[in-house]
């Protein structure tokens, strides 16, 4: 286990590790207030597929450093699926997501940007009618490259973001044995949601985030943008979660320069 997490780590490190910082020239604080619609299966839960959605509020801060780009993300979900008439209740916390990219191709019109991404992902889930109340989570810590576009089309703004995991950790529950209650203490959950990791690359984990955002130049405060994340566990008992969410995002106060 702990070889695993430090060749995370090393690998992590490397990816991040053009993350310095130059001189702000431009830093952005932007809350996103959005709709998830999301599909789950997990092996682990009898393969049923719930649907459902959530509620999502979302915190990020971008900074223009010289010509690099770099971006912290943070968000909360909240929601309920069902599958064959049975409720389960969603949770999802990101409490930190990492890119620091560069520019690649510049015309004039629009701008390719590329570099590394870090992300942590916890999914928490509880179904009071099955597995005698236990709950059941997925945790996922990734790092990949990023690819993103910023381009305009007469008074609209465009951005484009497409990234992919390269490696990761993932925290699942192993066996089905705790008692017939639920036991939410929150150190407990936190305790759970850190075990039990394995470390990997595709054959174990695959995690796909599309994101589309638009504005009108005019109004550059306001913003509304479309996500399309996938989580995938590749080994067995596998677990797949889709997620399509449009968000409606709000700047807060003035762009420093």
């Amino acid at each position: 286990m702990r070889s695993h997490l430090g060749l995370f780590l090393i690998v992590s490190l490397l990816l991040i590790s053009g993350m310095g910082f130059a001189q702000e020239l431009q830093t952005r604080s932007v809350i996103s207030i959005g709709t998830q619609f999301f599909q789950l299966k997990d092996q682990k839960n009898y393969g049923l597929v719930f649907n459902g959605g959530n509620i999502s509020v979302e915190y990020t801060l971008q900074k223009l450093t010289g010509q690099n780009f770099f971006r912290y993300d943070a968000a909360f979900g909240l929601g309920a699926g069902f599958s064959k008439g049975i409720a389960g209740i969603n949770l999802h916390l990101k409490p930190a997501g990492f890119s620091y990219l560069f520019p690649l191709v510049s015309n004039g019109k629009a701008v390719l940007y590329i570099g590394p991404y870090l992300t942590m992902n916890y999914f928490f889930q509880m179904y009071p009618e099955l597995q005698s109340g236990h709950a059941l989570w997925f945790t996922f810590y990734d790092a990949g490259p990023r690819f993103m576009v910023d381009t305009r089309l007469k008074d609209q703004a465009f951005r484009v973001q497409f990234a992919n995991s390269l490696i990761g950790m993932v925290s699942r529950p192993t066996e089905m044995n705790e008692t017939y209650f639920y036991t939410l203490i929150f150190f407990n959950q936190v305790e759970k949601v850190h075990s039990n990791f394995k470390v990997g690359s595709f054959g174990l984990l695959n995690h796909p985030d599309f994101e589309l955002e638009w504005r009108q130049i005019g109004n550059s405060n306001k913003s509304l943008a479309y996500q399309l994340e996938y989580f995938c566990f590749n080994t067995e008992p596998r677990l797949q979660y889709l997620v399509h969410a449009i968000s409606f995002c709000i700047m807060l106060g003035k762009e420093n320069k």
